[in-house]
């Protein structure tokens, strides 16, 4: 059986938990889980910079499909129109939020990336020291 390199692929698992647990954690009504599972991202790897993208861009793509879904299933776009008609005056803005959602998203991905990192130096000291 051959060697698995897990730091190797550390920052794609990373990118694949927090995409998937996202995505499953948008079925519940509670946003701020998204901070979990950019924590389960930012465990997976012990460099900062590979633990902000697995936990960013991982919420980011679990938000971005499950609004994809509920746009194209259950006519989310023409209740996003009306916020922003009633926030900016004018229609057609729904786009507009959709980008402010995932970028509320990334950001809480990215935060649960560094707590996630920070957790797994905590928790599992370096062998190399």
């Amino acid at each position: 059986m051959a060697n698995f390199n897990f730091e190797k692929y550390s920052m794609w698992i990373g990118l694949g938990a927090a995409m998937i647990t996202s995505f499953l954690f948008t079925l519940t009504t509670w946003w701020p889980l998204a901070i979990l599972a950019g924590m389960f991202g930012g465990f997976c790897s012990r460099k900062i910079g590979k633990s902000i993208f697995s936990g960013g861009i991982g919420v980011l793509m679990g938000w971005g499909i499950s609004i994809l879904i509920k746009t194209l299933t259950q006519f989310t776009h023409i209740l996003l129109d009306q916020i922003a008609s009633i926030l900016l005056g004018a229609d057609g803005f729904g786009p507009l939020i959709i980008t402010g959602i995932l970028l509320i998203g990334t950001i809480l991905g990215i935060l649960g990336g560094i707590i996630g990192n920070a957790l797994r130096i905590w928790i599992i000291p370096n062998p190399e020291k």
